[in-house]
């Protein structure tokens, strides 16, 4: 899966539908979204930061997931 590919699928699992919700404020539930997207990837990232950076795999993740963080920022 492509870096943005990864980057809709998951802001797609924290967006809330505001259409079940009546909301009047839709760009608040993007902005969340967003939100709560870069702090997971940040997540991944702080555990991937503590192997070996030697190790390509780790390396590999970090590019990885550095580049899903770019793609939910331009969102």
């Amino acid at each position: 899966m492509t870096p943005k590919e990864k980057a809709y699928k998951l802001y797609d699992k924290m967006e809330v539908d505001i259409n079940d919700y009546d909301s009047k404020y839709p760009s608040y539930s993007h902005k969340q979204a967003k939100e709560c997207c870069i702090i997971a990837i940040d997540e991944i990232i702080s555990e991937l930061s503590q192997f070996d950076i030697m190790d390509g795999y780790a390396v590999s993740r970090l590019d990885y997931w550095n580049a899903v963080k770019i793609e939910v920022q331009a969102f």
